[in-house]
């Protein structure tokens, strides 16, 4: 809940802070700065550039923490931390002997080349900071510590947002959204560093603390990771590809109306496993496989029980939201924007499983699989994008992870020890009456809701929707209330079972 607060507040600054740049800074400056941080490591495609190393330091942290061993956890930290300071810094200087390239690349207009290759500068320096601030944060989310790191991010997101927005309304131009992006970096390693060292027990940093055994170990638990990121990208990006080359650029904008929705229904599946590795790592460290069985039969039953309402609801109410939000002429794009969507609520049923593998270091069967997928993917999308439009490579993307859904789903029951019938009864059943009632009362309102011209108006039909279908799951769920009210008391069960 922590987790997907900070996703929330994230995301309201985004929505927030766009029209205030594009009417402040102008299209083109604003258009300097999107690009710039397409080559960040927070949301760009320098995230490629943490190897893999991230999520197995979290792993071994918890791990080590299971064994109350603080030396490990010092080893663990300091190398990752050391090897993404070496890193950060060569990443910073090649990206910023590229800026001018970068400027040149774009095609900026002559009265703003300077100011363009400027942002460019401040933002690959960036690099330096985030990347070993990132490494020392591997220990405060090992130890489940989501507030201490939301507090951090989210403050430090604020701030900038606030003193941007001050900046900008003030007549200064891109160059300060750069200048206080670096600022909040350098902040937030130094934020970081504070915290963790006055934990309990303290974090040590140092080279002392650098070990070559400790960097063989992240590095050969990181790798499927890394493949599984660098798959990730390509699954992202491959279906602009395939529309561009083999349709057109304006086919791509009605392919994105489709994308934007299917991505904000996707959000969940990053809110809904945050706090699963580190925790599957420090169960798995005692072997305790009645308390894994019950964590993936618990989370994945929550992961449908809060993330299905909210895909249901955008499957139900497309096409009024399309209308409200982008206008009726991409109304035709609702049935591809509703098969988008399938593809996050099969994902559901995979996502805490998915993650807890990555927690008990089974990444390899993840990347074989995804990697099929992906294949899939490609050759349906080719197919068929030349032959039904954009609805074709959506088309690849829902075959393809539906293809891998059955043999994932085999993998995760035979992993936790929990028998197909059990999770119908423990995982589906529980969720199912919530959805239905979501169904038809959707169903019963859906042409009043056609018929709204606000957008906020038609988001307050899909929230009540949603509503109602979780509310009914902890209506008929006296399991799931009590979890609630003891997640709100912050208690933890006495046993952990899987029902």
């Amino acid at each position: 809940m922590t987790n997907a607060a900070g996703r929330a507040v994230n995301a309201v600054l985004a929505i927030a802070l766009t029209p205030l740049f594009l009417r402040d800074l102008g299209a083109e400056q604003y258009g300097i700065w999107l690009l710039a941080a397409t080559l960040t490591f927070s949301v760009g495609f320098l995230s490629l550039a943490e190897l893999g190393l991230n999520q197995a330091s979290v792993r071994f942290v918890a791990q080590a923490l299971a064994r109350d061993d603080q030396r490990e956890v010092n080893e663990v930290v300091s190398t990752t931390t050391v090897v993404y300071a070496v890193l950060g810094v060569v990443l910073a200087v090649v990206l910023v002997s590229l800026a001018s390239v970068a400027t040149a690349l774009f095609d900026v207009s002559p009265a703003l080349r300077n100011t363009a290759r400027a942002v460019f500068v401040l933002v690959g320096l960036q690099i330096a900071l985030d990347l070993p601030a990132s490494g020392v944060m591997t220990a405060l989310e090992g130890a489940q510590r989501y507030g201490v790191l939301r507090l951090i991010d989210v403050g430090l997101r604020i701030v900038w947002a606030s003193v941007s927005a001050v900046l900008v309304a003030l007549g200064h131009g891109v160059i300060v959204l750069a200048w206080t992006a670096l600022a909040t970096s350098a902040v937030s390693l130094a934020a970081s560093l504070i915290v963790s060292r006055r934990s309990d027990p303290p974090l040590q940093l140092g080279l002392r603390f650098v070990s070559r055994r400790t960097l063989r170990q992240l590095v050969r638990s990181g790798t499927p990771t890394m493949g599984l990121r660098v798959i990730s990208v390509v699954y992202s990006q491959m279906d602009r590809i395939i529309i561009g080359i083999a349709l057109a650029a304006s086919a791509v904008a009605a392919y994105e109306v489709a994308y934007k929705i299917h991505a904000a229904a996707a959000l969940i599946l990053g809110v809904m496993p945050s706090a699963v590795l580190p925790a599957t790592a420090f169960i798995g460290a005692s072997a305790d496989d009645s308390r894994l069985r019950g964590l993936y039969v618990k989370g994945t039953r929550y992961s449908l029980a809060i993330g299905l309402p909210i895909i249901v609801g955008g499957i139900l109410f497309a096409r009024p939201l399309i209308a409200t939000w982008v206008g009726s002429d991409y109304t035709n794009v609702t049935g591809a924007a509703r098969l988008f969507l399938m593809y996050p609520a099969l994902a559901l049923a995979l996502v805490v499983g998915q993650t807890m593998l990555v927690g008990l270091g089974r990444m390899r069967e993840m990347l074989r699989y995804h990697l099929v997928a992906v294949l899939i993917n490609l050759l349906v999308s080719s197919l068929l994008v030349s032959r039904v439009g954009i609805i074709g490579v959506i088309w690849g993307t829902v075959v393809g992870y539906l293809l891998l859904w059955v043999p994932f789903t085999r993998l995760l029951l035979d992993q936790f020890g929990v028998t197909f019938a059990s999770w119908l009864r423990l995982v589906a059943a529980p969720v199912a009456p919530g959805i239905a009632v979501q169904v038809a009362a959707g169903l019963a309102a859906l042409h009043v809701v056609e018929g709204f011209s606000q957008l906020w108006q038609v988001a307050a039909a899909y929230g009540l929707s949603c509503a109602t279908a979780v509310g009914v799951f902890f209506a008929v769920s006296p399991a799931g209330r009590t979890d609630l009210l003891n997640a709100f008391r912050c208690r933890r069960p006495a046993v952990a079972t899987s029902d």
